[in-house]
């Protein structure tokens, strides 16, 4: 569990030390603790910790997602509005809330399991109540990875998707809620142009697991320049929503109409003449629901705040950074570990910058730089690398790719490490378990060979175990990860802008069995049953 302390849980603490203190200068007997607490009905609850942790890797799969607060809590508060457990790749997880511990400790046991390598983020907001009626003091929002199973992180071509062309980007989610990832993909030129959806040809649709192409959904006008796109479950409906970041139009938001088709209800967003180059959802304001944070060319970047009607963007903004910068990348992620959502902002040849929220939703008191001055950053990824608890941050530029690992409060500034090449030109990268040992991998798009970079667990994460995903070249813009096919580890989806988009399958291990000659021994395979026997070894002992 992490334990974290606000402003407020201080101020309280300290407010009782002075009582105590004064009492007992005056010469009259300090009121003890409990009859203090007594005086005024209940202090207003505080979060105190969380399960899973924050950031927390491996997750079981059906884990229950629980907050433990100071104080007694009424459980008639608690609904999927004050405690909300939201997916990377599935809409807003429902389920059964119970209380624990003294009625101090607050569980969601969802009603479906977390999707192999999910980023699961969960939020308790001020709307939870104590036992007398007081609304918490603070909202808590973090993030966790569920576990994946098996896996090498060598992956074997699979299928390719759609026509050649222009992909400049990819989201993997369960648009049709059948249980399988579907694919989304946006387009910048023709043949290109259309942002697509490809429903799995598993689940409902009866065929191949991890095929795409035989149900197609288009989506938006085919001439939008979409260069980022972002899956969430707006609206909070069960099913998940699609954000378009358009460069040349209006960015946009297509609701889903259950099924995986975007047809009904479509809302704008931003100005209109674009400029969107990048889109990260997450609940930046601690109220139970997602918000978009998007990255623009030449112009203000602008958080999005959901009022959670109609149109979820189209009353409530703010603006961050200085105006000018150019950014190709941002990412969402508690890097201070105070409970709320900060934002990390990659430019084009300028100085990357962490915003931290103030707690509602606004990044106007606290900015830092991080990296060189003049990096030329297309891809951002957080994610607790060195298994210390903290987020720490890849970037990939095109020059040199770097890790910067986190301090601890949100500063990168004591420990960093070189990935790929001084000449590798990165535009996207993707962090997860590629090969099921617990702790993230990295997969980068390239102009060029897409590399797979292990994390080997030691100091620096990725120095000792690289290797192409194929040595075929196609100018890939973006990657994606997920459990395409259903058997637990993580595949990937690589959007191309020369060749046709393209599935990779992670290959299993492979086992070399010993058989002792004269001993009627069984043969086992791995505890998952499904690693491949490639050949028997002979030895006479």
């Amino acid at each position: 569990m992490r334990r974290f302390i606000t402003r407020t849980t201080v101020a309280l603490a300290l407010g009782l030390g002075l009582t105590l203190g004064l009492a007992a200068l005056l010469g009259g007997e300090a009121p003890s603790a409990q009859a203090s607490l007594s005086a005024r009905s209940m202090l207003a609850p505080q979060p105190l910790t969380t399960d899973p942790a924050f950031n927390a890797l491996g997750v079981p799969a059906a884990a229950d997602v629980s907050v433990i607060f100071n104080e007694p809590i009424s459980l008639a508060s608690v609904t999927s509005r004050t405690f909300v457990v939201h997916g990377s790749l599935s809409p807003v997880f429902t389920g059964t809330y119970s209380l624990s511990g003294l009625s101090r400790t607050v569980t969601l046991d969802p009603a479906r399991s977390f999707f192999p390598g999910e980023r699961i983020e969960a939020v308790a907001t001020t709307g939870v109540r104590n036992t007398a009626g007081e609304l918490a003091t603070s909202a808590v929002v973090w993030h966790f990875w569920a576990a994946t199973r098996g896996g090498t992180g060598f992956f074997v071509l699979s299928s390719t998707v759609g026509p050649a062309g222009e992909t400049r980007s990819m989201a993997l989610g369960d648009l049709d809620r059948d249980g399988d990832l579907d694919l989304a993909v946006g387009g910048s030129g023709n043949p290109g142009g259309q942002n697509v959806v490809y429903l799995n040809e598993g689940g409902v649709q009866g065929g191949t697991p991890g095929t795409f192409g035989a149900i197609s959904h288009t989506v938006g006008s085919g001439d939008d320049m979409t260069l980022s796109l972002a899956l969430g479950d707006l609206d909070e409906d069960g099913d998940l929503d699609l954000v378009a970041g358009n460069f040349f139009g209006q960015s946009a938001i297509y609701l889903n109409d259950g099924d995986g088709t975007f047809d009904t209800i479509s809302h704008t967003v931003g100005p209109g003449d674009g400029r969107a180059r990048s889109l990260a959802l997450g609940d930046v304001d601690g109220d139970g629901d997602l918000d978009l944070a998007v990255g623009n060319w030449n112009r203000h970047n602008v958080v999005y705040l959901n009022d959670g009607d109609g149109n979820p963007f189209d009353t409530i903004t703010h603006t961050v950074g200085p105006g000018d910068d150019i950014s190709e990348a941002v990412a969402l992620g508690d890097v201070d570990g105070d409970g709320d959502l900060d934002l990390v902002v990659g430019n084009e040849e300028q100085q990357n910058r962490i915003y931290l929220n103030d707690g509602d939703g606004t990044f106007d008191t606290i900015s830092r730089t991080v990296g060189p001055v003049n990096d030329f950053t297309y891809g951002l990824a957080l994610g607790d690398l060195d298994g210390d608890g903290d987020l720490d941050l890849v970037v990939g530029n095109m020059g040199q790719s770097a890790v910067y690992l986190n301090d601890g409060d949100g500063t990168f500034d004591t420990t960093s490490y070189n990935v790929g090449t001084s000449i590798d030109e990165v535009l996207g990268v993707a962090l997860g378990d590629l090969d099921g040992d617990g702790d993230l991998d990295l997969v980068t798009a390239n102009d060029g060979p897409n590399v797979v970079y292990l994390n080997d667990g030691g100091g620096h994460p990725f120095d000792t175990t690289t290797h192409v995903v194929d040595p075929v070249s196609d100018n890939t813009w973006d990657v994606a990860l997920g459990d395409i096919d259903g058997d637990g580890d993580l595949d990937l989806a690589v959007g191309n802008w020369v060749g046709q988009d393209v599935v990779y399958l992670n290959r299993e291990a492979e086992v070399y069995l010993p058989l002792v000659m004269g001993e009627a021994e069984g043969l086992v395979l791995s505890a998952d049953r499904r690693s491949v026997v490639k050949g028997l070894v002979l030895r006479d002992d």
